[in-house]
């Protein structure tokens, strides 16, 4: 897997073909928590609120 980060041929965050978010994205949401609710950011990139949790605690794109 470290081999697969290191040239750019691993399928994580918007390159996963599943993923709704952009790197943008993330770093926005993160921008917003505290501002309004995680229910409220995750109406606003079409996500759920634990999605939104995940990304704030770092389980998820945790490497932007």
């Amino acid at each position: 897997e470290e081999d697969k980060i290191i040239h750019g041929t691993t399928s994580r965050g918007e390159r996963h073909g599943q993923s709704k978010l952009t790197a943008m994205d993330v770093l926005k949401i993160r921008e917003l928590e505290g501002t309004i609710s995680r229910r409220q950011i995750g109406e606003l990139f079409g996500v759920g609120s634990r999605a939104i949790d995940k990304i704030i605690w770092g389980q998820k794109w945790s490497w932007l």
